[in-house]
């Protein structure tokens, strides 16, 4: 990641902010008609300064003791203004702004679905909120905010607003330990003070309406009244209906500028939200609503909706409310947050469409959302989101606080955790993503196949599982911890950083590390054969050569040498082999490094030499007399002819082979009696075909005098007695000088090379065994 940095006396125009690309404008610099694109941001602090600036969605704009001037924040664009920041002449066009810590706003334009949280210590100052534009005082202060048709201003606990004006088809509402003062309401707007919520020195302008629970203030253009049950009312500009205890409402039109207040007890079903309110509050419940053309669902203090639809410019706003199977489609917005102390919206079972948006913070929840194709959600300070699943281009947004628990990202989906955001618990699949930037932090992400977790600087994974099929990227200042690589891949670029052990689990795991900067200082645990670490950084060459020191491997390359962390290395046999890009890689090896048993000890394979005593199944010591290397090169053969067979501890009999034994397919183990050949006892579970293979590999034979049974992990396997396939040795020329061509006889036992040779009795004993060791496994069938 190259991190665009504008400071004293330089100026940036029309520049570019990108996820692996972002812009800190410091003291002096100037930043001029900057487009802050998808996962991007741009960072303004210390007296810099940045003009005309566009955060598209997924964009994301902090200011802090500097200033911004003409913002355009869109849909699913953020920008957050901090410590000392200033925002001048902005505009939300469907955007989401947050001023906090004497942060401030100046002059800025809502519309269109935008949203403004003015939280603790944060103020904002001559705001102009058009249709479906909402301004939130929540703990923070407002003044001189002008709210026209369409508009919102709500004021909530701990926020205090001064000298507004509500205009026609405008509302404010003055929740719970919200206070606002010098209000002036004209004709057709609305002013509704809440259950301890206080409004002092309002102004009431003929055809205005104030609204205090339980209490009507009237003033011309209050039409309709309902307190026991009406149905197919249209209500127009300026008119209210109230449902109130055991009153229901059946398939009401709200038009523009219109109110329905459903309270305790009240239900509507069936409701068009067309241009208007319709505010459910303390225990009321909307059924089957219908939210499109700027009109907004307002569930409030207990309030609920079942089986809405929001669409078209239509708005669910949950503050202290609750709904249950809400469709978000194009051009709809769902927003959640907390109403009061120990209170918060909550969401069921939404999903969200194409070209919908689900904004959630401050103690806003939701549980079992269903994220499709183009649908966005942002959940920011406070929100929290559960068993989301992102799919087909869907995305999901964690910034500032906000956290997402149990999501699972496929098909497309994206997962962004963007400057505080936290992630707990994800899985990311078959072509899902999910990326950490700019401080978001994930923990106990599983990375299955076709999944990519990327982690870009700044950022934090935790105790991510890698498997097979799945890619964990890591770019500079990234971080990984207790990282676990379960058959998959993870990629350290240059500056990347490990810390608390990296971890194989099961085969085929491969560690790419890009840089010799991204090394890991971490211990390496569970390496084993069919796992590779790759050096990306170093062009393979046949004079590498690598050394054992305790736990470190020192691999010696290109005139320098270069240190792995590797727990157990000196129990292991490695190799250093050319992986399919030319780069020098460290595997396990596969027939190499299997223990044989000596009179003093078992001794890796490649160790011994012709002339060492290896003892004989049957308790003799015989000499090695010759022992013969067969290179195999996948790209040349029969995979299933030359593969390794893995045959797990345990899987022959109680501590048979002793740890898991890797031989070639036709290499045959004393088992019940007969010689079975390995590939023919394959059973997909105890017993398997290795497939995570470099490209090239070597197995080693040993033959003594005579056919014997040798212990190889402890298991009785055959010595080399073939004269014919050693022709393809790599040293089979230096046999026949030595030993001649006379044949070794076989040992009198019945040989199976196939798995039908092999006794129904013999899988089945080795089928128990495996479902035993291995009951997670699937069921074997002998």
């Amino acid at each position: 990641m190259t991190t665009q940095t504008v400071s004293s006396g330089s100026t940036l125009s029309n520049g570019v902010a990108t996820a692996d690309s972002p812009i800190v404008v410091l003291s002096g610099g100037t930043t001029v008609g900057t487009t802050v694109s998808s996962g991007g941001t741009e960072t303004v602090s210390s007296g810099g300064q940045s003009y005309d600036v566009t955060v598209e969605s997924g964009g994301s704009e902090f200011v802090s003791s500097g200033s911004v001037t003409s913002a355009i924040i869109e849909s699913g664009g953020t920008e957050t203004v901090g410590v000392g920041g200033f925002d001048y002449d902005g505009v939300l066009l469907g955007g989401y702004q947050v001023v906090s810590q004497s942060g401030n706003a100046v002059d800025l334009t809502i519309s269109s679905g935008g949203t403004e949280v003015v939280s603790t210590g944060g103020g904002a100052r001559s705001t102009t909120i058009d249709s479906g534009g909402t301004e939130i005082i929540q703990g923070g202060v407002a003044s001189s905010t002008t709210v026209n048709d369409g508009g919102r201003l709500e004021i909530s606990s701990g926020g205090v607003a001064s000298d507004n004006d509500i205009g026609s088809g405008g509302i404010e509402f003055v929740y719970s330990g919200g206070y606002a003062s010098g209000t002036t309401v004209e004709s057709g707007g609305f002013l509704v003070v809440l259950p301890g919520g206080v409004s002092t020195s309002a102004t009431i302008e003929s055809g205005g309406s104030v609204v205090s629970t339980g209490v009507l203030l009237e003033k011309a253009g209050v039409d309709v009244a309902v307190f026991t049950s009406t149905t197919g009312a249209v209500l127009g500009r300026g008119d209210i209906e109230y449902v109130l205890t055991t009153g229901a409402a059946l398939n009401t039109t709200a038009s523009t500028g219109s109110l329905m207040l459903v309270l305790s007890g009240g239900v509507t079903s069936d409701t068009l939200v067309s241009g208007g309110t319709e505010a459910v509050h303390s225990a009321g419940t909307a059924l089957d609503t219908t939210i499109i053309s700027g009109g907004e669902l307002l569930l409030l203090f207990a309030g609920s909706a079942t089986d809405t639809v929001v669409s078209s410019g239509g708005t669910v706003l949950l503050s202290g409310g609750t709904t249950t199977d809400t469709t978000v489609g194009a051009g709809g917005t769902e927003i959640l947050r907390g109403a009061a102390a120990n209170t918060s919206g909550i969401a069921y079972g939404t999903t969200v469409e194409s070209g919908g948006t689900v904004l959630m913070s401050g103690g806003g929840d939701a549980y079992d959302t269903v994220i499709n194709g183009g649908g966005v959600v942002t959940v920011s300070g406070g929100g929290n989101i559960f068993s989301a699943a992102v799919n087909d281009g869907g995305a999901l947004q964690l910034v500032g606080g906000g956290g997402g628990w149990y999501t699972a990202v496929s098909s497309g989906g994206t997962i962004d955790i963007i400057g505080g955001g936290v992630g707990v618990s994800a899985t990311v699949s078959n072509g899902g993503t999910e990326i950490l930037s700019a401080g978001g932090a994930e923990r106990y992400t599983t990375v299955a196949a076709g999944g990519t977790q990327i982690v870009y600087s700044a950022s934090v994974a935790s105790n991510t599982t890698v498997e097979t099929g799945g890619l964990e990227t890591v770019s500079s200042g990234g971080t990984v911890s207790a990282t676990v690589i379960d058959g998959g891949m993870l990629i350290l670029s240059a500056g990347a950083i490990t810390t608390n052990g990296l971890t194989f689990s099961g085969t085929g795991g491969t560690l790419d590390i890009a840089d010799s900067s991204a090394l890991p200082a971490t211990t390496i645990s569970s390496f084993v054969s069919g796992d590779t670490i790759d050096l990306d950084f170093l062009t393979y060459a046949t004079s590498d050569t690598y050394s054992v020191s305790g736990d470190t491997v020192i691999i010696s390359a290109g005139g320098s040498t270069y240190d792995l962390t590797i727990d157990g290395a000196q129990s292991n046999g490695y190799e250093l082999t050319k992986d399919q890009d030319g780069s020098l890689a460290l595997v396990v090896c596969y027939y190499p490094g299997t223990g044989i048993r000596t009179p003093t000890g078992d001794v890796a394979v490649e160790s011994l030499a012709p002339g060492d005593l290896v003892m004989t199944a049957d308790g003799r010591c015989l000499p090695i007399r010759w022992i013969g290397r067969n290179t195999v090169s996948l790209r040349f053969a029969d995979p299933l002819r030359v593969l390794p067979i893995r045959i797990r501890a345990g899987a022959l009999a109680d501590g048979l082979p002793v740890r898991d034994l890797l031989v070639s397919p036709d290499h045959a183990l004393l088992v019940g009696g007969i010689l079975a050949h390995a590939a023919a006892l394959v059973n997909g579970i105890s017993i398997m075909r290795e497939t995570a293979v470099p490209e090239t590999f070597t197995y080693f034979h040993v033959e003594l005098a005579e056919h014997a049974l040798i212990l190889a992990e402890g298991a009785a396997a055959e010595t080399f007695v073939d004269n014919v396939s050693r022709m393809a040795f790599d040293n089979w020329a230096e046999h026949e000088p030595l030993h001649g061509r006379a044949p070794i006889m076989e040992m009198a036992l019945p040989r199976a090379q196939s798995s039908r040779q092999v006794p129904g009795a013999v899988r089945a004993v080795l089928a128990e065994r495996a479902q035993r060791l291995f009951p997670a496994a699937a069921t074997l069938v002998a």
